[in-house]
C-alpha cells in the first residue's frame, strides 16, 4: 500500500483500490485527495486489513470498506495529524478499527486539531480508547462528524478528548480542552462484554450537538457521559 501511496500525486483525487487481504505494514499518507479503497466491503472473511499504524499527514484523505488495525499498545491504528501539523480535514466511512483480539491498541483513531474529520458508519471494537479529538500545536479540532458508529468493548472511552494513549503523538499543547462543531449523532455506545469507564468524555470549552444515540446502560447513561455546556445534548 504505501508503494501505491507513494506513485499517487498530490491533489489529482487519486484514488488506490486494495485487494482482500491483510497487509502487515506502517502506511504514511502526505498526498492531499488521496483515497484508500477496499475492492470489497468490510465483514469477515473477505476484507481489507492494514495491519500497522496509519499516519495520515494531508488535506482531504478518505478511506472507505478498510479494517485498521495499529498491532501496538502504544499507537493509534489511524493518527490524522501529527507531531509537527495539525490533522487536516478526513473522511472515514464502512471501515473498522479494531483489534485482533488479543492485541489491544492505545487508540482505534486519533485525530489531532485541524477541522472537517467526518467518521461515518464504521466500527470501533475493543480498543483501549476509541476516538480521541486532540488538539493541535494550535486549534481545537472542528468540524467533528460522529454518524452512525458502533462502538464496543472499548476499555476507557469511547468517544474523547485528552490523553489518546499513543506515545507517538504530540501532547504539549491544549490537548483536553474541548472540540468545537461536535455533531455525534445515530451511533450505539457500549455493549459486548466490556463497558468502557466512559461512552462520551468530552472536556474544556465546546460546541456542537449530540442525539438519537443509544447506550449500554441505564438511565440513558448519564453516569457515562461528560459532556460541556456547549454540547446541545438530547436523548
Amino acid at each position: 500500500i504505501q508503494a501505491a501511496v507513494d506513485e499517487a500525486v498530490s491533489g489529482r483525487g487519486d484514488v488506490i483500490v486494495i485487494q482482500r487481504g491483510t497487509y502487515t505494514e506502517t502506511v504514511t499518507i502526505g498526498k492531499a485527495g488521496l483515497t484508500l479503497l477496499g475492492a470489497v466491503p468490510y465483514g469477515y472473511p473477505d476484507h481489507v486489513i492494514i495491519r500497522g499504524a496509519t499516519v495520515v499527514r494531508a488535506a482531504n484523505v478518505a478511506a472507505y470498506n478498510v479494517e485498521f488495525f495499529s498491532n501496538s499498545t502504544t499507537r493509534a491504528s489511524v493518527k490524522v495529524g501529527d507531531e509537527t501539523a495539525e490533522g487536516p480535514s478526513s473522511h472515514f466511512e464502512n471501515c473498522s478499527f479494531a483489534s485482533d483480539g488479543t492485541t489491544e491498541p492505545a487508540c482505534g483513531l486519533l485525530i489531532v486539531g485541524g477541522n472537517d474529520h467526518s467518521v461515518i458508519r464504521c466500527r470501533v471494537i475493543d480498543n483501549t480508547r476509541g476516538i480521541i479529538l486532540h488538539a493541535g500545536i494550535t486549534s481545537f479540532p472542528s468540524g467533528i462528524r460522529i454518524l452512525g458508529n458502533e462502538f464496543l468493548e472499548q476499555t476507557t472511552v469511547d468517544v474523547g478528548t485528552g490523553e489518546s494513549g499513543d506515545t507517538s503523538v504530540y501532547v504539549g499543547g491544549p490537548g483536553d480542552n474541548g472540540v468545537r462543531n461536535f455533531l455525534c449523532t445515530d451511533n450505539h455506545f457500549g455493549g459486548g462484554v466490556t463497558i468502557p469507564t466512559d461512552f462520551v468524555n468530552i472536556v474544556g470549552a465546546s460546541s456542537g450537538y449530540m442525539a438519537r444515540n443509544t447506550f449500554a446502560s441505564a438511565p440513558n447513561a448519564s453516569a457515562t457521559i461528560t459532556i460541556p455546556a456547549g454540547i446541545l445534548y438530547g436523548p
